[in-house]
């Protein structure tokens, strides 16, 4: 018993190892494979990028040669026999500056220069011959002509734009060149904006590469095998200094192929294993690979074989711990069962508070509901409190033309007796409008006194003010107050309920014209302030608000007024002014006197017209 049972634990820890091998291996494959594949997303995009940026450098610099090429100056300076070569000259210069070109210059078809931008050097190209350059010979024959070739004057390497240069009779006359610095484009963050981690080279038809960010690179045939073979036959660009022998013009690079079927290409290149991605130009025959160095890839496979490694040794932990824990089965059982019932005990505690909270939030909600029916009868009532405070200005507004109704009456009838009726139609008129005046003055007074909607909505604040006014304006001028307030030039809309809002302003005025009792030239003004949003200001001139009243005006029950006032306006103007997200406050003029500042949302909230 005992051999079989060492027997199986040998089994068992063999195959847990081997398990512990299979994981670390699968995690550093699929780590790194998660972290090349984000690498090679970066890299396809930086090439694309790298391909777009450097097809509209090269579409540039031939746009501008076909575009100086039909200069007709170029054609009278090669038709007259070279006249004026300072000038040309000098437009070949401007141009190769302008367009931040290395050399711009002008050939005849038998490929002698005639001008250049380079004219002042002691390495001018005029007067050289360059017919046998293959962009010359590519221009004679097909109109354009483009090569990627070193020059033979500068050593320098460079891009080759020419284009033919036609008379009136559509005769070639000379071929227009300009070469564009290599040199300075592999310098340029426009058109290679890579980190320090990335590296690109680009080849042309012959493998050679042209551009690269790397030195070492440059000028070098790039040599591609795999490890598998190692015997490629290669070529060399005739447009390369052939100085230097086969080997120095050769750059080697080994595919991995364990990560190429994994489909990704890993070389080895100057010592160092990179990722590539190669892609083709549509316009140009060459070739661009960008690449990525491969460390932080391989970190990452080996962090996520760690990880992988770590958390199998501890499910092995746990199920090795869970095989101890089955001898105490029985137990668990017991506890288990002995909780059950604690829990039913506890769910039916907790089923029984839950209906308890069920009860108390309906109970909340209806009290919320009859607060809330509460509030406006208290509002309606402090409505019709703020009409009994101003009955004698309701007495007096239709004591007037009740009146006047009475005297055009009596007029009337004198004047049906003395038969003359062109004065009793004019006095029938007059009392018709005297009853429209007073219909209107009823209705207002039975629109302020009814119930409100409670619905907001868009509404004009100048009529609102307005009616606010009439309704007090016997009041003012009973107590002989000067009353300031300009009509608005264009229309404001707010976000209000219009009598709620009128309420509040026959609050607030009647306020002000109470506490200007003892004031000597007592007077009010209303100013209206549009920033983000509405201010409605009304100042005073009185004695202003005890500065230790200041933040107990607004208190429910609390007033100033010895002898009426129940202390409810302000408090319900604020909650009706907080209904609308709107805000009321009092502050007192340094000068002398309250202020009330009402705070309304504008119709457009997130337009600020101006400042408060």
């Amino acid at each position: 018993m005992s051999s079989v049972s060492s027997r199986y634990k040998y089994i068992l820890t063999l195959a847990s190892f081997t398990v512990f091998i299979l994981v670390l291996v699968l995690g550093y494959v699929s780590g790194k494979t998660s972290s090349l594949k984000q690498l090679n997303d970066q890299l396809t995009t930086k090439t694309q990028g790298i391909k777009s940026q450097l097809q509209r450098e090269l579409n540039r610099f031939a746009t501008v040669v076909d575009a100086y090429s039909h200069n007709p100056q170029l054609m009278t300076f090669l038709n007259d026999g070279n006249n004026h070569q300072n000038i040309i000259n000098s437009q070949l210069l401007e141009i190769a500056m302008a367009a931040q070109a290395l050399d711009v210059y002008l050939l005849t078809p038998k490929g002698l220069v005639v001008a250049a931008s380079n004219y002042g050097s002691k390495d001018s190209f005029v007067g050289r011959n360059f017919s046998f350059r293959t962009y010359v010979k590519q221009a004679l024959a097909n109109e354009t002509g483009f090569e990627l070739a070193v020059g033979v004057v500068s050593a320098k390497r460079g891009v080759y734009f020419s284009r033919a240069v036609r008379n009136h009779q559509s005769q070639v006359v000379g071929v227009l060149v300009l070469k564009a610095d290599v040199a300075q484009m592999e310098l340029s963050e426009v058109l290679f904006p890579l980190e320090q981690h990335f590296s690109f080279m680009i080849q042309d038809q012959h493998d050679l590469v042209f551009l690269s960010d790397q030195s070492q690179w440059r000028l070098r045939q790039l040599i591609v095998k795999s490890k598998a073979k190692s015997n490629v036959k290669t070529t060399v660009n005739s447009t390369v200094d052939q100085g230097l022998n086969n080997d120095e013009l050769k750059l080697s690079a080994v595919i991995s192929g364990t990560w190429r079927h994994l489909g990704f290409d890993i070389w080895q290149l100057s010592n160092q294993q990179m990722l590539v991605h190669q892609d083709s130009f549509s316009h140009y025959p060459w070739q661009i690979k960008v690449f990525a160095h491969d460390k932080q890839s391989s970190k990452q496979g080996i962090l996520v074989a760690l990880v992988l490694g770590i958390a199998f040794i501890a499910v092995l932990s746990l199920w090795l711990f869970y095989r101890e824990r089955r001898k105490n089965i029985i137990r668990l059982k017991r506890s288990h069962q002995s909780l059950a019932k604690q829990v039913a005990l506890r769910t039916t505690d907790l089923t029984q508070a839950n209906s308890q909270l069920v009860a108390e939030i309906e109970q909340r909600e209806n009290a919320q509901t009859d607060l809330k029916a509460t509030q406006q009868q208290l509002i309606q009532s402090a409505k019709l409190a703020t009409i009994g405070e101003l009955s004698s200005s309701i007495n007096h507004e239709l004591n007037q033309p009740i009146a006047a109704l009475s005297s055009y009456l009596q007029t009337t009838q004198k004047m049906m007796f003395k038969q003359r009726y062109g004065l009793v139609d004019e006095n029938l008129a007059r009392m018709s409008q005297v009853i429209e005046r007073l219909i209107a003055i009823v209705s207002q007074f039975k629109n302020f006194s009814r119930k409100t909607s409670q619905d907001i909505s868009h509404v004009e604040l100048g009529s609102i003010i307005n009616n606010a006014l009439v309704m007090v304006a016997h009041h003012v001028k009973h107590h002989g107050v000067t009353l300031q307030y300009s009509q608005l030039e264009s229309a404001i809309h707010i976000l209000a309920e219009p009598i709620q809002l009128e309420q509040v302003l026959v609050n607030l005025l009647t306020n002000a014209v109470d506490a200007l009792s003892d004031t000597t030239n007592p007077m009010i003004k209303i100013d209206i302030v549009r920033g983000c949003g509405v201010d409605i200001i009304i100042k005073d001139n009185g004695p202003g608000i005890e500065p230790h009243y200041l933040n107990k005006v607004f208190e429910p029950f609390f007033t100033t007024k010895s002898l009426n006032g129940l202390g409810l306006g302000l408090s319900i103007s604020r909650r009706i002014i907080q209904s609308f997200d709107g805000q009321l406050c009092v502050e007192n003029d340094p000068e002398g006197g309250a202020i009330f500042k009402i705070i309304l949302p504008n119709e457009e909230p997130h337009v600020c017209t101006g400042k408060i």
